[in-house]
């Protein structure tokens, strides 16, 4: 219903709603004459509300609204006479108003109660729109109750038949960044948009469409993502990588996959602050699994690496992977040169540190396995 229209229709019910309250009072308190009166002009009231009603279902005479706000004025100064009639009995007074304030609460309850569901399925069109915009197959979304297994950037989900849709809420230059991802079924980025930004250089358009699977532009992921730090924006740049790693991860998660089952070796990944890659990966030692952070930053380049458990042997593969020296000589190294990797800490431990090589390149693999569908963006 038009916004005027529906103004119209409670106008009158409403002047209705006091026309049948004199009604009543007039009729308890016995002044017959007035009785009459209210009941012709709450029958006329109720009428047009209804006309309000028909006029919204159909074209309707374009002078209809005039003769009706026209109307409206004659019952306002007659209710006010009425009122002005009654008003030396103390009592009745008193009781028209009582009378009016429920009438007016009984009729605006009814006009709710036929008016809710439609104010309720419009919202919920206008949400479903909203989460079509980065999942446009989707036909409805249902909410992900969110757990402790999810990353904590991610602050809302919804499952829907096309994939999933995240709200991811991180840092960039300003914190309050407030970005939707949609995740396919397939697990590539179906659409992404920020819904809140304080960020100061504007290249937030420019980072939605780079993530964005069907996007317009021929520049690479990351020709984009240069250019965004260039014009100064590498906060929002890297806050962007990590709300959409962490939509990627909370899809594995909901779809009841596993980082491993996608990237092997891998348990799981994130981005941090600096917008370097950060992965527990594993590899078969002496003893049974060796699980190391290594984080990687985005040219490809070791940050720093650690054990992050394993059953090695005191004196053999225990000493290596307890050595922050051992781990220090990895610093720089990329995927071609991490594999020179030498013991220096005089431990004999061939299977240990052939499961540790093994754990890193896992976790290079999942890198350029994402760095690559990143570059097809």
């Amino acid at each position: 219903m038009k916004k005027s229209l529906l103004i119209g229709m409670i106008c009158e019910f409403i002047l209705a709603a006091c026309a049948l309250a004199i009604l009543i009072a007039a009729a308890v308190f016995g002044a017959p004459g007035l009785a009459i009166s209210a009941g012709l002009v709450f029958a006329l009231l109720v009428y047009a509300g209804v006309g309000f009603i028909v006029e919204n279902n159909s074209p309707g005479n374009p002078y209809f609204a005039w003769v009706i706000w026209l109307w409206n004025v004659f019952c306002v100064k007659w209710i006010y006479g009425s009122l002005r009639k009654i008003k030396k009995d103390k009592a009745m007074p008193v009781a028209v108003l009582g009378a009016i304030c429920l009438t007016v609460a009984l009729l605006l309850s009814v006009i709710n109660l036929f008016t809710a569901p439609k104010i309720a399925d419009n919202k919920k069109k206008a949400e479903i729109k909203a989460l079509q915009e980065v999942l446009p197959e989707g036909t409805y979304f249902d909410p992900i109750t969110l757990t402790e297994k999810y990353p904590d950037v991610i602050t809302g989900g919804y499952k829907s038949d096309a994939g999933f849709v995240f709200k991811a809420e991180v840092k960039g230059y300003q914190p309050g960044l407030v970005i939707m991802i949609g995740v396919d079924n397939d697990g590539r980025i179906a659409g992404v948009k920020h819904t809140a930004s304080k960020e100061t250089f504007g290249v937030e358009g420019e980072l939605n469409n780079a993530y964005t699977e069907k996007h317009d532009t021929s520049d690479s992921l990351e020709m984009i993502l240069s250019a965004s730090a260039s014009k100064g924006a590498p906060m929002t740049a890297s806050a962007y990588y990590k709300a959409v790693d962490a939509a990627l991860e909370a899809a594995l998660i909901a779809s009841g996959k596993k980082v491993e089952d996608i990237y092997p070796g891998v348990e799981s990944m994130q981005i941090d602050d600096n917008g370097n890659y950060v992965f527990v990966s594993y590899g078969d030692g002496y003893a049974g699994k060796i699980r190391l952070e290594v984080s990687i930053d985005t040219e490809g380049k070791i940050v720093y690496v650690k054990t992050l458990s394993h059953n090695e042997t005191d004196g053999y593969g225990a000493d290596v992977l307890n050595n922050p020296a051992f781990h220090d000589q990895l610093i720089g190294k990329d995927n071609e040169t991490f594999s020179g990797v030498e013991n220096t800490t005089g431990a004999t431990a061939p299977v240990t540190i052939n499961g540790y090589k093994e754990a890193i390149r896992n976790a290079f693999a999942a890198f350029e396995a994402l760095a690559e569908e990143g570059g097809d963006q």
